[in-house]
């Protein structure tokens, strides 16, 4: 059997280190043998919208991101108070360590018309690698046989909430300005229409399935977005799920830092030892999905 590389990277954004760490709130990061880290960053402020039609007013991130603090980080949303019929118990990988979010600009957050200036946290985890299938996790990642992002688990009020409507055509009036008049500039400039949760009309709330937290309809055939936390609220971060396929496209995993011995060779290739754990947690997934 050929040498073992106690040291290989296998990408730019992904690697195997013994002395690299992460900087953030001032701290540098650096895994052992019993803790590796995570950099993700993930909650991109609208114009981003998640795969289930919902997205987060930069303000709302602003003041909601230090909720993320401490929080947990587990594998595919895997915890037993989420679901307890479905969950018969908890996957918890870790704990965040770390949460960064950029500084509010002078005039107070605007809306960005681009997605790729659109503002989000950033979030580092510790992995506990004494965990169940911490260890494998992390080689599926290094090796390239799981390419692992990051989903929310959040929680908000729903009196907090609005929706934002692709222009105005066929919304009430409300009262003598209405909803048009009454939507901030940045949110007018892009087509929409913004609409308090509490205001809607039953037409308009029956777009979004509460149970769910996801637009089902449009408006009149007009896109429908909820915006969770409306465009000054807050929403809670209960923690991070590490997941194969997420709801926030934009969001990713920018690097997986662990020490210790790889169990990849020097060629690159995976050692026999480690399909059959691989291919475990790969089933566990799609039975979850």
């Amino acid at each position: 059997m050929k040498g073992l590389s106690k040291t290989t990277e296998l990408s730019q954004k992904v690697a195997l280190y013994r002395d690299r760490g992460i900087l953030i709130n001032n701290q540098s990061l650096k895994p052992d043998l019993t803790r590796a880290y995570v950099e993700s960053y993930q909650s991109h402020a609208f114009p981003v919208v998640t795969l289930y039609g919902t997205a987060l007013h930069p303000q709302v991130v602003a003041n909601s991101f230090q909720s993320m603090q401490h929080k947990l980080l587990d594998l595919h949303h895997l915890i037993v108070a989420y679901n307890p019929e479905q969950n018969p118990r908890d996957r918890v990988l870790g704990t965040i360590v770390g949460v960064e979010f950029p500084p509010t600009p002078e005039g107070g957050w605007k809306v960005q018309s681009s997605k790729a200036n659109a503002p989000c946290i950033r979030a580092v985890s510790v992995i506990h690698r004494q965990l169940e299938q911490a260890e494998e996790i992390i080689e599926m990642q290094v090796t390239g046989k799981m390419k692992w992002t990051v989903s929310m688990e959040h929680k908000y009020n729903l009196d907090e909430c609005g929706f934002l409507v692709a222009g105005s055509e066929g919304l009430r009036v409300r009262g003598s300005g209405g909803w048009r008049e009454s939507t901030p500039q940045d949110l007018k400039s892009l087509g929409y229409t913004y609409v308090p949760y509490t205001e809607a009309m039953p037409e308009l709330l029956a777009c979004f399935d509460e149970n769910e937290a996801k637009v089902i309809d449009d408006f009149h055939g007009q896109k429908v977005v909820c915006l969770l936390g409306g465009i000054n609220g807050v929403i809670h971060y209960m923690g991070i799920g590490l997941t194969p396929i997420g709801k926030e496209k934009e969001a990713y995993i920018s690097q997986m830092l662990a020490s210790g011995i790889s169990y990849v060779d020097v060629d690159g290739d995976i050692l026999p030892e480690m399909l059959a754990p691989m291919q475990r947690l790969v089933n566990l997934v799609k039975v979850k999905k």
